[in-house]
């Protein structure tokens, strides 16, 4: 349920920015968690409750061609 906005944990994840930003896991190398039991996670979700469910989102996008920066608006 996605609906409540849980706190999510990836473990061996890799970052790529190439004409935008992904995240992969490598097959069975990695691990997905939602609302793991750690610190960082529940300080993540206190903030989240008390402040960042009003905060506006701001969109992050990558530069069209190889080259371009890549920005966040």
């Amino acid at each position: 349920d996605m609906g409540n906005y849980p706190v999510v944990a990836i473990r061996g994840a890799r970052v790529s920015d190439f004409n935008g930003r992904s995240l992969s896991v490598p097959g069975g190398a990695g691990s997905l968690t939602l609302n793991p039991d750690l610190h960082e996670a529940h300080e993540l979700r206190g903030w989240y409750d008390a402040q960042g469910v009003h905060e506006e989102m701001r969109s992050m996008s990558g530069g069209g061609a190889a080259g371009m920066a890549t920005t966040a608006t």
